[in-house]
């Protein structure tokens, strides 16, 4: 009986590993990450295979086929929860506010990120739209600094699968430099003639 319960949460573990691993799989194919993509590729296989070999040893275990399908569900919420925690890539905030746009986006370049304001016209008139292309796990502290200023802003997001050139600082050494060091190129090779 206790051997049968160990194989049971074996297929179980196994299953949530791979399920989890699958999830990240397709953030990372939806990102362009294509290294970790394979490597994660060839992970939820081989976790696969081990899984359903061993609930096909033995198809009349009933424990098996809940520890299998309970381990596919788990994983699935695990996989999204880690995704929300790795917070890859980047994604553009829209900051909507009829009054405030201006100290919105002195704020959020305070804080370290790019802001672009952007006049545009609602129903009741001029609103400023503040745009911000940002690594998504600074999402949050973001938003917060929008709703101090106007509680009532109209915010948006958008996940981005690339971004060129520009200004998106970042905390991680060498990020910053990697990132906007092709404009620099670009500005240097053109040349301007006079007339």
């Amino acid at each position: 009986m206790i051997e049968t319960l160990l194989v049971a949460l074996g297929i179980f573990l196994i299953r949530i590993i791979g399920n989890a691993i699958s999830t990240l799989r397709l953030v990372m194919l939806a990102r362009d990450r294509d290294v970790a993509m394979f490597i994660l590729s060839f992970l939820e296989s081989l976790t696969f295979a081990v899984a359903i070999s061993a609930v096909v040893a033995n198809l009349s275990s009933l424990i098996n086929l809940i520890a299998y399908s309970g381990g596919f569900a788990v994983g699935n919420y695990l996989g999204v929860w880690l995704e929300r925690k790795l917070t890859i890539g980047y994604v553009q905030l829209a900051i909507t506010s009829p009054q405030h746009g201006k100290e919105i986006a002195n704020a959020i370049r305070q804080a370290g990120f790019g802001a672009t304001e952007i006049i545009g016209y609602g129903v009741n008139g001029e609103v400023m739209i503040v745009e911000s292309v940002i690594e998504r796990r600074h999402l949050k502290t973001t938003i917060e600094i929008a709703q101090s200023i106007d509680p009532l802003a109209f915010i948006t997001t958008r996940s981005l699968q690339n971004t060129f050139y520009g200004f998106i600082p970042s905390v991680r050494p060498g990020l910053y430099l990697m990132r906007n060091r092709p404009l620099a190129k670009i500005q240097k090779s053109s040349k301007i003639t006079k007339d």
